[in-house]
């Protein structure tokens, strides 16, 4: 439990978090682009979120 409140752990897992969120935006965007060109493509990806 006292390696949980690590500042160098919280920082780690913030920047995992918002990597994740940019990530998912980007995902958001160029998803509709991928299911026009490979349909199962994308919907594969949208279902592994």
């Amino acid at each position: 439990m006292s390696e949980n409140s690590k500042p160098e752990l919280l920082e780690r897992n913030r920047i995992r978090t918002y990597i994740l969120e940019t990530r998912k935006r980007e995902a958001r965007r160029v998803l509709p682009l991928l299911m026009s060109k490979y349909h199962f493509c994308g919907r594969h990806a949208g279902r592994m979120r």
